[in-house]
């Protein structure tokens, strides 16, 4: 009697690290990263994306310290349900639907949903925010406000000695 539980322990423990090596699912790993955004916890956050994408969270978390969320909206937040379905996965690519829920209304939502969108890095699968950390020289020129010389001239009137 002995082998044998000691046997079926010594398989869940195989399994357990067999299921770790193959890392975390994407409904997992959007979760974690939904809980963290919605807790304004930046640092944590950051683990669960892309590395093209991780140095706006320190600038996530600097915004945040210089205007922090109010303590009745926190209460709020703190409380919150985070919920993951309809996973989809193809090769290295996968969504996630997140479902908020909040025990109180904020601005009139009790629950929102959200679809995210992960990509395996590195053999692990991280939130895909689908924007670089920095933007190619020759778009930025493009997202520029427009120099006089690009607007189109405004109507003038007529001076009165041409009536």
């Amino acid at each position: 009697m002995k082998k044998i539980i000691s046997g079926f322990f010594l398989f869940a423990i195989a399994l357990t690290v067999f299921s770790c090596k193959n890392g975390v699912s994407p409904s997992s790993v959007a979760e974690q990263f939904a809980k963290a955004m919605i807790t304004q916890d930046f640092a944590t956050a950051k683990k669960y994306v892309l590395s093209q994408n991780a140095a706006m969270f320190d600038q996530m978390s600097a915004m945040a310290k210089e205007m922090p969320m109010p303590d009745s909206i926190k209460n709020i937040i703190d409380k919150a349900t985070v919920k993951a379905s309809n996973e989809k996965i193809s090769d290295s690519t996968a969504t996630v639907d997140i479902t908020f829920t909040l025990p109180q209304a904020i601005d009139g939502k009790k629950e929102d949903k959200q679809t995210v969108n992960l990509k395996k890095e590195k053999g692990e699968w991280k939130v895909d925010l689908g924007m670089p950390d920095t933007m190619p020289e020759d778009n930025m020129q493009s997202s520029q406000t427009p120099t006089d010389s690009a607007l189109a001239p405004l109507p003038t009137k007529p001076d009165s000695a041409e009536k």
